[in-house]
């Protein structure tokens, strides 16, 4: 479900693949968690945005474990800056969810190419970065966006191109 605060509207995200669809929070953006469970026994936890569900497990990134030997079972909260909570477990379906057990995911923002100071945008503070730092690079180097260990026109015609 979606709710518009502005005219108390709801809106069904509409079903989805599984036998048990459960939202447990909704942040003021209309994002919801919860999770799903196939025939009521293997539960996943699902976030749901502009109408389409996400299985959060999938979601996850640099840690080896998640999607292997860890899901993340249920969501049980979300707050305005989309940091999730709730609980996960083991391989088995049958796994008790532990209130110990539990996990907090924060999203990341891609990083846009060329954006050498972090700022989200390729402007002339990245064209000055590159070469303010020409000539070899230490580990981390931001200038070097085309990672090969030195800043040099490789790295400016990059910055360039990714202009705007």
């Amino acid at each position: 479900m979606s709710w518009n605060t502005s005219t108390n509207a709801v809106t069904s995200f509409g079903p989805i693949c599984c036998s048990q669809n459960v939202v447990y929070d909704m942040n003021n953006d209309g994002v919801a968690v919860g999770y799903s469970a196939i025939q009521f026994d293997v539960f996943r936890a699902v976030l749901w945005w502009e109408g389409q569900p996400y299985e959060l497990t999938d979601r996850v990134v640099n840690v080896p474990d998640i999607g292997k030997s860890v899901f993340l079972h249920v969501a049980t909260g979300i707050n305005s800056a989309g940091q999730i909570v709730g609980k996960f477990g083991g391989f088995a379906s049958g796994e008790p969810l532990d209130p110990g057990r539990v996990f907090m995911l924060t999203p990341i923002e891609p990083k846009v190419p060329g954006d050498v100071n972090g700022d989200g945008h390729v402007n002339i503070l990245d064209l000055l970065a590159v070469v303010a730092a020409w000539g070899a690079c230490g580990s981390p180097c931001p200038a070097d966006v085309t990672g090969d260990g030195t800043v040099n026109i490789l790295d400016l015609l990059f910055v360039v191109a990714n202009w705007g």
